[in-house]
């Protein structure tokens, strides 16, 4: 299990020719870090609806992968603005930003070992 660091994930994957687990907790703070750096963190404090909302991303790593990019979608779908900038960090970072073409490039939360849900 690791933070989410690219470089390291992909370093002990082709070392030990194994899944590498990301830690909830430092999913947690990456958003959090997110919060802060958008300068939300004293509505995160104060909101509790929007802190439900934001704390609702990470909670994505106990869906199965499969259905990780539906739920994302119905969490938008009614996600507050004033979120919506730490929701697009969490998809272009941990899902995979969304192309053109509806494909979505690399990522980190749905790689072949990014949720803790599998088939």
């Amino acid at each position: 299990m690791v933070d989410f660091e690219k470089a390291a994930i992909n370093a002990l994957e082709n070392t030990f020719l194994a899944c590498v687990y990301g830690c909830f907790f430092h999913l947690k703070y990456s958003i959090y870090r997110r919060i802060q750096a958008n300068g939300l963190a004293t509505l995160y404090q104060q909101d509790r609806d929007l802190a439900l909302e934001l704390m609702m991303l990470p909670c994505l790593a106990f869906v199965h992968e499969i259905d990780v990019i539906d739920c994302f979608n119905i969490l938008m779908h009614e996600y507050p603005q004033s979120g919506k900038t730490v929701a697009k960090y969490f998809e272009d970072n941990y899902i995979g930003k969304q192309l053109p073409n509806c494909s979505r490039r690399n990522h980190l939360f749905l790689s072949e070992c990014g949720t803790c849900i599998k088939e």
